[in-house]
């Protein structure tokens, strides 16, 4: 019996179907292989305690402790000035720095001193009328005791208040003659140059402005937090805390000790800053005994390292090994990962200081976990480990790249 063509194509489509299937029925099985268990391996710091002791970083600007407005006590004309009467001059305590036109207060001077001479004069004559008063009373042998207007006194008494009088006018034309020669008040340079030769000033003009060379101070903004470590001096206290102040010019870093000598006790309103101020003895090296590596200029900016304490012991954690921002992973004996939360009292680039929730000789992980999980089994990198035991952390601050010069 012969099928028909039209069945031909079904009939090998399913004899495929049926092979395919014996085939897989037949397929041996493969062996099964339990999968392996990884455990993370981890490097590891032990938590040793260090030293409280470090140094609060700020930065300021370098002004004179004293500045001065000068300013002219009488008026006239200028008729000389001194050669370091320029912007950055330098002067002495006592220095000519210029003089005013003296002629007019040399007459009145002189004025005063004809009208001293006129009431001596006139008191010599009014106490030898009173002594005179007195002999007459007594050689007329009159009872009783004679009046104070007999004895003229009232008129000795005006004659020496008049005397007075003129000699206070003295005194004045002599001050007004000093007042024409301006001297400096005190060793130091001059900032800016107001008057000059030939120009005519008045009671109160502005003629310069001075800044004293003998200390600058600095002024060094501290955050709440840095001002709670930094010790500062007790009020009146003139020795201040020892101290470094830095600062780079022409490409080389220098340094000059300073003394921290006061705070100004006052949080600034809009910055929310404490101002601690730092004081350098002789910026400009006028001093013969000066010991400093380079001039200190007013207006430089310097950077000052302010020293200061934690007060206590405390343990140094790497930054890569903190999590958000109070969280640690340790390992525990077991081997075991464990997480801790700790109580950071400082930081800085490369550490964080805590005080609580790790115990010395705990092992911390500062290697990377993308997700760990409480009480999860770890590996110690036994490299890290013995590394770990090796060094003695300390507070330390980023060194500075820059060549110092002492």
């Amino acid at each position: 019996m012969r099928l028909p063509k039209r069945l031909l194509p079904l009939l090998i489509l399913v004899a495929a179907v049926v092979l395919t299937f014996v085939l897989i029925k037949m397929r041996p099985a493969p062996p099964k292989q339990e999968a392996a268990v990884t455990t993370p391996l981890v490097e590891v710091e032990e938590a040793k305690p260090v030293a409280a002791d470090f140094v609060v970083r700020a930065q300021g600007t370098v002004q004179p402790r004293t500045q001065t407005v000068l300013v002219s006590e009488v008026s006239g004309v200028v008729v000389e000035v001194a050669d370091q009467f320029n912007a950055g001059g330098f002067f002495r305590r006592g220095d000519v720095l210029l003089r005013i036109d003296q002629r007019d207060y040399q007459v009145a001077l002189r004025r005063a001193e004809a009208a001293v001479a006129n009431r001596e004069a006139l008191l010599a004559q009014e106490r030898a009328r009173a002594e005179q008063a007195l002999r007459d009373w007594e050689n007329l042998r009159r009872a009783g005791t004679p009046s104070d207007l007999v004895l003229r006194k009232p008129y000795v008494a005006e004659a020496e208040a008049n005397l007075r009088a003129a000699q206070a006018e003295l005194q004045q034309a002599r001050i007004n003659v000093d007042r024409t020669v301006i001297r400096a008040p005190y060793d130091g340079l001059l900032r800016d140059k107001r008057v000059d030769v030939g120009q005519f000033v008045g009671t109160g003009t502005q003629l310069a402005e001075l800044y004293a060379t003998d200390v600058a101070e600095i002024r060094l903004p501290l955050t709440e937090h840095d001002a709670s470590f930094v010790t500062l001096p007790p009020p009146g206290s003139d020795d201040g805390i020892g101290m470094t102040v830095s600062a780079t010019i022409a490409g080389v870093r220098y340094n000059w000790p300073a003394r921290l000598v006061r705070s100004e006790r006052v949080i600034d309103e809009r910055s929310r800053v404490l101002y601690a101020v730092a004081r350098i003895d002789d910026p400009y090296s006028r001093k013969p005994d000066s010991t400093h590596p380079h001039v200190l200029s007013f207006g430089t900016f310097v950077n000052a390292e302010l020293p200061a304490t934690i007060g206590h012991t405390v343990v140094a954690v790497p930054r890569v090994a903190l999590r958000g921002s109070n969280q640690v992973m340790t390992v525990d004996a077991g081997q075991r990962l464990r997480l801790r939360e700790v109580h950071i009292v400082r930081s800085d680039a490369g550490h964080a200081y805590v005080d609580g929730g790790i115990a010395e000789g705990e092992r911390i992980i500062v290697s990377s976990m993308p997700a760990p999980v409480e009480g999860m089994q770890v590996r110690v990198n036994d490299a890290s480990a013995v590394a770990a035991t090796s060094g003695q952390p300390t507070v330390a601050e980023p060194a500075d790249d820059a060549e110092a010069v002492e």
